[in-house]
């Protein structure tokens, strides 16, 4: 739908995003849209995924977003289930 602009303006970065967080699924589309996009785009919706899944516990960032992700070797592990 934000590729497209189908019921809202486009925005390739949320589009771009939305494919990052259905991993496999939008694979394809994802690769074939960031030919459309410049990097910085790409970036930015990579950063927006993974502060998406830190906020909601789902962390599955895609193997080509890694480069975009914050380090955060330093950081305590996040806990998924609750104590």
């Amino acid at each position: 739908f934000f590729e497209k602009g189908l019921g809202t303006e486009q925005d390739l970065v949320k589009a771009y995003m939305m494919y990052d967080l259905s991993t496999g699924i939008g694979r394809e589309a994802k690769h074939e849209l960031a030919k459309k996009m410049p990097e910085e785009q790409i970036e930015e919706a990579i950063a927006l995924s993974w502060q998406w899944q830190l906020a909601h516990g789902v962390v599955r960032p895609s193997s080509d977003g890694y480069r975009y992700q914050p380090d955060v070797s330093d950081r305590e592990p996040i806990s998924l289930t609750s104590d």
